[in-house]
């Protein structure tokens, strides 16, 4: 099934419900996703039963619909990087915007020393991200006015059920950065003005109930970047399952039903990697196999790029 939270385009109240061919249909029992997610798996099981009898509510056609984020309040929201391709390619932007030769290779060396023993430990890192920063398919994000290097990171998207049900779905997770701030935080306690300002985390356009992704780790990705850029990818290059990285949270807490993370970045499918940056009013598209497109924009104003930490 897929799983939407959508309004009428005329107006009116939000509603959780699935698509069936080219309708929407709404759930009387599940007013809203966190409804349904706190009754999981149970709620699968009653929301299929409906689907398969087609005695959802209000039909309406996609066309008549504006989608929102499938999970507008997730419980929580959590990002793992676990594409080490795309860490190696990302550290290398990086370092080359903020140091000089010398500097770049200790600082390389260092932090592959850190990597290697954390995977000797059997660490899988992840932060925690700002969960009211959640944006949805055709939303317009915001561009603080404090970046020039604004990014987008096309990821795989978990939504977590229970201990015995631990994936209730995936989903498109588009996590939107400032990398010209990002640096220094990487050295401090968190990624905060890099990574948690409003409409940050795109989310969408709907949720995808396992049974219909076989296997997360074999779908191909695609990021538009406006008309000039067009980056592929795979969720191949995971180094674990979804699976297995909500085993490894349970060593730490209890996630909730509801709590979403993202995989990381998809190798390849980030400007980072490319050192090729979004510009004002660029529509961003990502297709990941199976689980739609998500549509958003970078909006269109005057950034004052003198004020980058960056030179150019």
């Amino acid at each position: 099934m897929k799983l939407v939270t959508f309004q009428p385009k005329k107006g009116g109240m939000s509603r959780f419900g699935y698509i069936e061919g080219s309708s929407v249909f709404a759930f009387r029992e599940f007013p809203t996703a966190a409804d349904y997610l706190f009754a999981f798996p149970k709620s699968e099981k009653l929301a299929r039963e409906i689907f398969r009898s087609g005695k959802g509510e209000g039909e309406m056609s996609i066309a008549e619909v504006r989608f929102l984020a499938p999970i507008p309040h997730p419980s929580a929201l959590l990002d793992f990087s676990l594409a080490s391709r795309h860490l190696s390619q990302a550290v290398e932007t990086l370092l080359k915007h903020e140091y000089g030769w010398l500097e770049r290779q200790l600082v390389k060396m260092s932090i592959r020393a850190n990597a290697k023993k954390k995977r000797q430990a059997g660490m899988l890192e992840y932060y925690k991200a700002n969960h009211h920063a959640v944006s949805g398919d055709g939303d317009e994000v915001e561009w603080p006015d404090y970046t020039a290097y604004l990014d987008v990171e096309a990821e795989l998207g978990v939504v977590v059920g229970t201990k015995e049900h631990p994936v209730a779905g995936y989903l498109i997770l588009n996590d939107w950065s400032a990398r010209d701030v990002q640096m220094p935080e990487m050295f401090a306690l968190s990624l905060t003005r890099s990574k948690d300002f409003n409409k940050s985390y795109g989310l969408g356009p709907y949720w995808v109930t396992p049974d219909e992704i076989p296997n997360p780790l074999a779908l191909k990705a695609d990021v538009f970047v406006g008309d000039r850029w067009h980056w592929q990818g795979s969720t191949s290059e995971y180094s674990t399952t979804p699976e297995k990285a909500i085993e490894y949270l349970r060593t730490i807490f209890d996630p909730v039903p509801g709590t979403v993370f993202g995989m990381g970045t998809i190798t390849n499918c980030c400007g980072l990697e490319h050192d090729l940056w979004v510009k004002p009013g660029d529509q961003i598209r990502i297709a990941i196999e199976g689980l739609g497109e998500l549509t958003q924009f970078a909006p269109q104003k005057h950034i004052d790029f003198s004020q980058s930490r960056w030179k150019k």
